[in-house]
């Protein structure tokens, strides 16, 4: 279950807005029942809106848009008072959405506490049952919970260059638990959060060791110096850092090359050339591999033919990761 706010597409009202206290229609005011002027307070367990329309069913949404902006504007605050502390790269970069998702399936948390109809303008209190809702939230945090678990255990267990192809996804998947963790603090207050804050927190410090660490050595000794410049270039775009020696701890890529070079029949300069890299783990043995084929054609020089060649590897990896370009079954 997702719980962002969402654009209520089947009655065009977009949650988070706020309900006007008096509705305005054909130049005078209309008046409000009692029970809205004196507006029912919310408690630990329950929160109220009120929404008024020309119909019940405009009424209700309205309220239902207001208590979705009381709600995210309050799970935002406590999500920053959470995160004042945390300094990682990660929380910095992401985008971190607490609002409340209140959409068709969601519905079963809210129910019609009163309403009245006053001249020609329906009036409603909508009630969200907090418990449920948070019985529901911690319910689903248990099973996403260990999900991240087992998933981070086997990721850091791997080789920094590994925990750097999935980094992101990772952080991504616990700046969700950590919003969803702040939901259910909203609604049940009792609910402890601190432990598995701390958890996520760690693991977040963790993979932004493991992208700050000397990631691969890159063996390119049967490379092609010019196509080596190229690879190493492409690996610093893509944020990955090498070695200067072999170790335990980092990834050996195995960048090797062979160069076919011919006239064709017009007397133009061909080079086909082949890329293959390898990427062998000490852990996990070779978890990657590919050949890329280049080719490049000049009337003139053959030189000129090898440089196209190599522009064309170029580009081929250009807008490639790591993990799509080398076969890294990443999770």
């Amino acid at each position: 279950m997702t719980w962002l706010i969402r654009t209520l597409r089947y009655t065009g009202i977009v949650c988070g807005c706020f309900l006007p206290l008096m509705l305005v229609t054909t130049g005078a005011v209309a008046q409000m029942p009692d029970w809205v002027q004196k507006a029912t307070p919310d408690t630990s367990t329950h929160m109220y809106g009120v929404g008024s329309g020309n119909s019940l069913e405009q009424a209700k949404n309205l309220a239902l848009a207001e208590l979705a902006g009381k709600v995210s504007s309050q799970v935002q605050q406590l999500f920053q008072m959470q995160e004042q502390a945390v300094k990682d790269a990660y929380s910095s970069l992401m985008a971190i959405d607490t609002r409340v998702e209140v959409g068709a399936t969601d519905l079963r948390y809210f129910y019609v506490n009163q309403t009245q109809q006053v001249g020609s303008v329906y009036w409603v209190e909508l009630v969200l049952d907090k418990t449920k809702m948070a019985n529901d939230l911690k319910a689903q945090f248990e099973i996403d919970h260990g999900t991240l678990t087992t998933q981070m255990d086997g990721l850091l267990n791997q080789s920094m260059f590994m925990q750097l192809l999935q980094a992101n996804a990772a952080a991504k998947s616990i700046t969700q638990l950590k919003r969803l963790l702040m939901q259910i603090k909203f609604y049940s207050a009792d609910f402890s959060t601190s432990a598995y804050v701390d958890q996520y927190n760690q693991y977040l410090k963790q993979l932004q060791q493991a992208t700050a660490g000397n990631q691969v050595y890159l063996e390119d000794k049967q490379a092609n110096s010019l196509v080596a410049k190229e690879f190493r270039n492409w690996l610093s775009e893509q944020g990955v850092n090498l070695a200067d020696a072999k170790s335990a701890e980092t990834d050996v890529l195995e960048l090797t090359t062979t160069i076919d070079a011919y006239q064709d029949k017009r007397d133009a300069y061909i080079t086909e050339l082949f890329t293959t890299i390898t990427v062998q783990s000490e852990g996990l043995g070779e978890i990657g591999h590919t050949t890329i084929q280049s080719k490049g054609r000049d009337y003139k020089r053959e030189a000129q033919a090898l440089d196209k060649a190599i522009k064309s590897l170029k580009l081929k990896i250009k807008q490639k990761t790591p993990a799509a370009l080398l076969n890294i079954k990443v999770y």
